[in-house]
């Protein structure tokens, strides 16, 4: 009987150890960092934002064609940040313009394509060289962030 009840106890104290730990801790904290993006003085009206914290974890947010971004689940922390756009696309030839030419008189013209990419210094696309860094803190966080040429 003895040995059952010492047995049941390892079993116990095991349990405790491996199972409570797990269930009680909670992920590493993040929070949410929105702000804007602006190029030569204008909004980036399209792209990504990245948070990279110092042990690796990262999350993205989008850029909305007011060049406003949300990033719900940030690091908490010291992060560098990047951002990132499309490249633009080639200019259309002469064949092609022709194709995209409305064939009704008086149809509208021109694109009415709700953003357009920009073109930013390549420096910004990543993290080791973009020179922005951001301090996330609990709670919702503000961060404009302004590209130079």
């Amino acid at each position: 009987m003895v040995q059952l009840f010492r047995d049941g106890a390892r079993i116990m104290i095991t349990v405790s150890l491996v199972i409570i730990p797990t269930a009680c801790s909670s992920p590493r904290p993040t929070a949410e960092v929105q702000g804007r993006v602006t190029y030569k003085g204008a909004p980036l009206p399209e792209g990504i934002v990245l948070f990279l914290a110092e042990d690796r974890r990262q999350d993205i947010g989008s850029i909305d064609a007011d060049g406003t971004y949300i990033v719900k689940r940030a690091p908490l922390g010291k992060n560098k940040v990047s951002v990132q756009t499309l490249p633009q696309p080639p200019p259309l030839g002469p064949t092609a313009r022709a194709r995209n030419e409305p064939e009704k008189k008086g149809a509208p013209t021109g694109d009415k394509s709700p953003a357009r990419s920009v073109s930013i210094p390549a420096r910004y696309a990543k993290t080791d060289t973009s020179g922005l860094n951001f301090t996330v803190q609990d709670g919702v966080n503000r961060y404009d962030i302004e590209l130079k040429p």
